[in-house]
């Protein structure tokens, strides 16, 4: 009698601490507010028949990701407005002609699943971890699937995120300048250094 007694008492125990870990696991939740950040977003893309390359780079993105556990969620988003690949002209016509940034002013990438191998606690470094999601541009929303690279310095945070996509899936036409036609998948890259807030 007393021995199912104790053993009764030490599931208990054991099954309070459990949940204790739970409710902790579930708390413990890291913000990671890209307005306070000094990032940029960039593309990178290749131009035809002479295979030039065509970089174009604009300001910080905003939002925020949180960080779950071993989860991260969240959006940035992007005004496209601020890209600028150099050449005046052919940054006017990127903006106005096929972006049509007065009509359609950012984009938005949303990440719905992103597993880390481990905590981002200090002095972590992750690299790669898969993430997928959706990116909202020129009206229309398309899923993706692209990779991080995320550290972890004392309270700041660098990230750096690359994903691909194809222009004509944003019903935009392949842009073209001075003779030279812009291929159709493009590479993205969201960087950004930014604080950490414990929730």
């Amino acid at each position: 009698m007393a021995k199912n007694v104790l053993s009764r008492l030490a599931l208990l125990f054991f099954a309070n601490v459990l949940a204790g870990n739970l409710l902790f696991a579930e708390n413990n939740q890291l913000t990671l507010n890209l307005d306070q950040g000094s990032g940029s977003v960039e593309f990178h893309a290749t131009g035809h028949p002479s295979a030039i390359k065509i970089v174009g780079k604009g300001e910080k993105p905003h939002g925020n990701f949180i960080v779950a556990g071993h989860q991260v969620t969240g959006e940035a988003h992007f005004e496209l407005a601020t890209l600028n690949t150099g050449i005046d002209m052919r940054d006017r016509h990127m903006k106005e002609k096929y972006l049509e940034v007065q009509k359609y002013p950012e984009a938005r990438l949303t990440i719905t699943k992103m597993e880390l191998p481990k905590d981002l606690s200090e002095g972590a470094s992750i690299s790669p971890a898969q993430f997928t999601g959706s990116l909202a541009l020129h009206g229309l929303e398309k899923s993706i699937v692209g990779t991080a690279n995320i550290k972890r310095e004392g309270n700041q945070v660098s990230l750096e995120a690359q994903f691909s996509l194809k222009i004509a899936d944003y019903g935009i036409t392949l842009p073209s300048f001075a003779g030279i036609t812009m291929a159709d998948e493009v590479q993205i890259s969201v960087l950004d250094t930014v604080p950490v807030t414990d929730k």
